[in-house]
């Protein structure tokens, strides 16, 4: 039994050592060290994988494969690979994780909240200009997507003062939070909601959902004068054509996004020359070395006792 580590972008010997520190009866791999790749005797002994966005060669090569464990609490760069066998795919539910994509949530809400945009090209132009400056009691949020990160995001953001809303698959009880689900629903949702959060899952429903159309939903006459959106979610879940222009005719006042449907964000997309939009390379939530890969460990060490270990994804909803 064996652990091979398939980590785009990452440093996967740091990884490695701290996997060994949790694992120690268990062999470690490292698919970008050049023995393992063309290695055919060990990759058909490997059974347990370690992804962030694994290459499809990869996958491929891996006979005995056991369980997938993704490196952070999104599975779409998991589940949209060609050559994905089937087998069970973990999620990373990790408190170090969701704080710090809270946050980020709180950050870029109090950056629009407190006309940091406006103020900040005022500085580049050397203006001395007070702005009117609303309380969060005074602006609604709304929140599209409750698991983990929502649920931990709204706390935060309702003890500074936000009006806050959800919407969701399914209805949630959440404290000092309105609560709205279902497609029926969402119009009600965004005619309240003054900055969108998005912090959806990449799935079969959610693929594309934020088009003008919606966009132009959001209220529109609140303190903040139009709309602000923040996705740290999905890429996918976000028509990036359909944003440029909202963001171009006035229809969004400003966006903070820290996702897109490809990544790296192409040197030639029209979102960098915004002012008014703020592009962030996929960092508001990274994980950390040193408490995703205890979590991690748990889990492998779960399915190694032939146990269905926690946070199981259900490969329809992505989640």
């Amino acid at each position: 039994m064996s652990v091979l580590l398939c980590l785009t972008g990452c440093d996967e010997q740091e990884w490695a050592q701290r996997f060994k520190q949790h694992l120690p009866n268990l062999d470690i791999y490292c698919w970008s060290d050049p023995s393992v790749p063309n290695n055919t005797q060990l990759l058909n002994s490997l059974t347990h994988l370690v992804a962030w966005k694994p290459v499809d060669e990869c996958l491929q090569k891996l006979t005995s494969l056991q369980a997938v464990y993704s490196l952070g609490a999104g599975v779409d760069h998991i589940l949209n690979c060609k050559s994905l066998p089937n087998v069970p795919v973990y999620r990373l539910v990790d408190s170090d994780l969701t704080n710090r994509m809270s946050e980020w949530v709180v950050l870029q809400a109090l950056f629009h909240l407190r006309q940091m945009p406006a103020y900040m090209q005022a500085q580049s132009q050397r203006q001395w200009q007070p702005l009117l400056q609303p309380a969060a009691t005074d602006v609604t949020l709304g929140i599209m997507g409750m698991g983990v990160l929502g649920k931990a995001a709204a706390k935060h953001l309702t003890a500074l003062g936000f009006n806050v809303l959800s919407w969701s698959r399914s209805a949630k009880q959440i404290e000092n939070v309105k609560s709205f689900s279902t497609q029926q629903q969402l119009p009600a949702f965004l005619k309240e909601t003054e900055i969108l959060v998005n912090l959806l899952p990449s799935n079969k429903h959610t693929h594309g959902l934020v088009t003008m159309e919606l966009l132009q939903q959001l209220q529109s006459d609140g303190p903040l004068k139009a709309a602000v959106y923040i996705n740290g979610g999905r890429g996918a879940t976000q028509n990036e054509a359909d944003l440029y222009k909202a963001l171009t005719s006035g229809i969004l006042k400003a966006a903070s996004i820290d996702v897109f449907e490809n990544e790296p964000l192409a040197a030639d997309s029209p979102l960098w020359q915004l002012p008014n939009c703020f592009i962030f390379p996929h960092v508001a939530a990274t994980s950390s070395p040193i408490t995703a890969s205890k979590i991690i460990a748990s889990q492998i060490l779960s399915v190694e006792a032939g146990e269905t270990a926690e946070n199981l994804v259900d490969t329809t909803l992505g989640y």
